[in-house]
């Protein structure tokens, strides 16, 4: 029998998708521990530069959501008593989440453009 159309367990893909997962959400936590700071630099033109930099980086790194299903548990089960006897509905898939696979780059590349700008971050 062949192998063409067995499914193969998840290979680096997901590994990568955890990665970049976990890199966003750790930036995201930095994004509001600190602030970007340019020595000789004014508040309008700070926000000109993050607004020119989110802009650079959304088109380098557009959103690519990837959907992640979730699958039914034992106490997705309900039954029709409090001992769990009787007839219970089957188990009913809960609501999936999704991710966006591209965040941790765009926000990478985001902190790169303000920092070739003359920006650093300082953490609070």
């Amino acid at each position: 029998m062949s192998n063409r159309w067995r499914a193969e367990p998840a290979s680096g893909g997901a590994a990568k998708a955890r990665r970049t997962l976990a890199a966003a959400l750790a930036t995201l936590a930095l994004a509001g521990c600190g602030s970007w700071n340019k020595p000789g630099g004014t508040a309008d033109q700070l926000e000109a530069d993050k607004a020119a930099c989110g802009a650079e980086a959304g088109k380098a790194w557009p959103p690519r959501t990837m959907a992640m299903p979730s699958w039914p548990t034992e106490a997705d089960r309900k039954c029709t008593d409090i001992y769990g006897q009787g007839p219970c509905t089957p188990l009913v898939q809960p609501p999936g989440t999704s991710t966006d696979l591209n965040a941790g780059a765009r926000s990478a590349a985001y902190d790169r453009c303000l920092q070739s700008r003359g920006y650093t971050f300082s953490a609070r």
